[in-house]
């Protein structure tokens, strides 16, 4: 436990109890160790939240989004990018990176053999890949081994396939629009009627069910993570429970119901997140909750 975790973690369980005190009945954290275990779940999901919104304040240098350097961090790389205006190859890294993810074990390593071209120098960037949309493709048919021995999906994507990769980026690629151009694709769903960040979320998640293999987990991680580095002013005013598993058996323990639906979490989930007063708080929640289920009342640290 990190110096000073045990006065946020009496603060955040001091919230979680007037929340239920005073403004809806929270059941699953009546017992001491389940709200000690959902506080310390919330703190943790907020410092993944910060640590994109820091890494996205900092001047980065140029040598971290080279992939065939240890430093490689591609989301420092679509920092770097965005920084330096190459707008469209910030938002491809991050597409990238939740497609392929981080997984546990390996890391980056397959994302980063695929963007680097398994280090032969080249890369795959946005501006190559819209050109030789079948040249990529190709390329991750006859390197299949290869990136397999070296890499594997995140367990958020754990039942994707390398095979159908290609057809994943070209979906991605008409969603963004014939252009190519994401600022562009941003801009034509802006309505000066609901100018603000959570509508606009919800219309990028919804116009994004054309990216083939892209559920609900996949668009939520992706669209946040685009808000969080500054691509765009979103983030999300929903968890999107919808299609959502661990999170939906999450909050129905929190609320003491397992009938409850989606639509009727969410309103909840919005009061809650406001009365704790969280930035980006429908991802912290989403996150803490998923964890939280898997063991409500004897903490364990989840990484991711």
């Amino acid at each position: 436990m990190r110096p000073g975790d045990k006065i946020l973690i009496q603060e955040m369980e001091a919230k979680l109890a007037s929340f239920s005190q005073t403004i809806k009945r929270i059941p699953g954290v009546r017992v001491v160790a389940n709200k000690y275990c959902l506080a310390r779940q919330i703190i943790d999901s907020i410092r993944r939240v910060k640590y994109v919104t820091t890494i996205s304040e900092r001047v980065v240098s140029e040598s971290i989004s080279n992939p065939v350097l240890n430093s490689f961090n591609p989301l420092k790389a679509a920092v770097w990018h965005k920084n330096n205006a190459n707008i469209d190859e910030a938002f491809w890294l991050i597409f990238l990176s939740t497609h392929f993810g981080k997984n546990k074990r390996t890391g980056w390593e397959l994302m980063r053999n695929v963007y680097g071209q398994l280090n032969s120098g080249n890369l795959w960037t946005w501006d190559l890949v819209i050109n030789h949309q079948a040249e990529f493709q190709d390329w991750i048919d006859e390197n299949l081994d290869a990136l397999s021995d070296t890499g594997k999906f995140s367990n958020h994507r754990k039942y994707e396939s390398l095979r159908l990769s290609g057809r994943v980026v070209t979906s991605y690629m008409h969603w963004v629009g014939e252009d190519f151009k994401h600022q562009q694709k941003i801009d034509s769903l802006v309505d000066l009627e609901n100018d603000n960040s959570t509508w606009l979320f919800e219309s990028l998640y919804n116009s994004m069910n054309s990216v083939f293999r892209f559920g609900r987990t996949a668009k939520f991680d992706y669209l946040c993570m685009v808000g969080k580095i500054g691509l765009a002013d979103i983030q999300p005013g929903l968890t999107y429970m919808a299609g959502a598993s661990g999170p939906i058996f999450g909050a129905r323990l929190l609320f003491g119901d397992d009938r409850l639906t989606p639509k009727q979490v969410e309103p909840i989930l919005a009061e809650l997140n406001e009365h704790l007063d969280l930035y980006f708080g429908m991802q912290v929640l989403e996150d803490a909750l998923c964890n939280w289920q898997k063991s409500p009342s004897s903490y364990i640290y989840f990484n991711g």
